[in-house]
């Protein structure tokens, strides 16, 4: 009866070695299963961000081309419809600017002469 004992306890622990043999591939094949699974979405994240990186590079180069041209278009417009009435108003105030400047040169230049003149008759009173 012992032996029968004996031989069925052995029995019994082999079959839950077997058992836990069977549980542990069913371990190993999930945790492959789970590695496949993490590399395929680590693939399609990368896929993603280099998608998205491109996308953001078109997005930048398209607004740096849309603000050259509108850089362009606002000069365009200052110049195309730029008020004649103004223009004409800014061009006579320049000019005057000019006539006052030449005329104070001439002012200038009469002075000079004046002193030129002076020392060259060697006369101090005009400087007293």
């Amino acid at each position: 009866m012992e032996l029968l004992d004996a031989l069925g306890a052995s029995r019994g622990s082999e079959e839950l070695k077997e058992e836990v043999r069977r549980q542990e591939k069913a371990a190993v094949r999930e945790l492959a299963e789970m590695d496949r699974k993490i590399a395929a979405r680590m693939d399609e994240l990368m896929a993603l961000t280099r998608e998205n990186t491109a996308s953001l590079n078109a997005v930048s180069s398209l607004t740096a081309a849309q603000r050259g041209l509108e850089a362009g278009l606002t000069a365009t417009r200052k110049t195309m419809f730029s008020d004649p009435i103004v223009a004409r108003r800014q061009e006579v105030e320049e000019r005057d600017g000019l006539v006052q400047l030449v005329n104070a040169q001439a002012k200038e230049l009469d002075r000079l002469k004046a002193q030129v003149m002076a020392l060259r008759r060697k006369d101090t009173t005009v400087y007293s």
